[in-house]
């Protein structure tokens, strides 16, 4: 099953990377073999209303600790923009893995989440890392986040794709260490 997630998850990096093969970057992230972050700024108001909605509802619900809901909230959108976007995939089947891979998903990011949670303490605030700019497609947007926890942090990134029905979330990828999140793009 873990081997199945991995495929899925690899493969829907994939064509999303491929059709934006290009990545350019307002400023670079500064990961040092250190455990170093770049200059962040703590999310107030101002910023989180700059965040796509899907990614605010669910961070609203985090932050106020209820990382279920959050989950819901950001694998929902998953699911739907895999059913209103057919078109998006290859074939209607290819749509049908994509909803059952955010469902799987969903499981596995609630027990992370959870275990996490009791383990390092709620989480206190969340830290604007950076936003990645694609040129090819002003419509996609990528976010890098860091959650901070009572005794630890946890990065997130998320992928956006706006789209005349909306904004939708097409990636979440949840890591302790930044470097694993942006290795891919070295």
């Amino acid at each position: 099953m873990k081997s199945k997630i991995l495929a899925i998850a690899a493969l829907v990096t994939l064509a999303v990377f491929n059709c934006f093969p290009r990545i350019s970057y307002s400023q670079p992230l500064l990961v040092s073999k250190e455990s170093t972050t770049p200059t962040s700024i703590i999310i107030d108001d101002d910023e989180m209303a700059q965040l796509p909605m899907p990614v605010r509802q669910g961070l609203e619900l985090y932050l106020a600790g209820n990382t279920g809901g959050a989950v819901d909230v950001w694998v929902d959108n998953g699911i739907k923009f895999a059913k209103d976007h057919e078109d998006f995939f290859q074939s209607a089947e290819q749509a049908r893995s994509e909803v059952q891979g955010w469902e799987e998903f969903r499981l596995k990011m609630k027990k992370f989440l959870k275990q996490y949670a009791q383990a390092t303490g709620s989480c206190k605030q969340c830290v604007f890392l950076q936003e990645l700019i694609y040129p090819q497609n002003k419509f996609l947007r990528r976010f890098f986040l860091k959650l901070l926890h009572e005794q630890d942090s946890l990065f997130v990134e998320f992928i956006t794709l706006q789209t005349p029905k909306g904004v939708y979330i097409t990636h979440i990828h949840f890591e302790q260490d930044l470097r694993e999140i942006i290795r891919d793009d070295k």
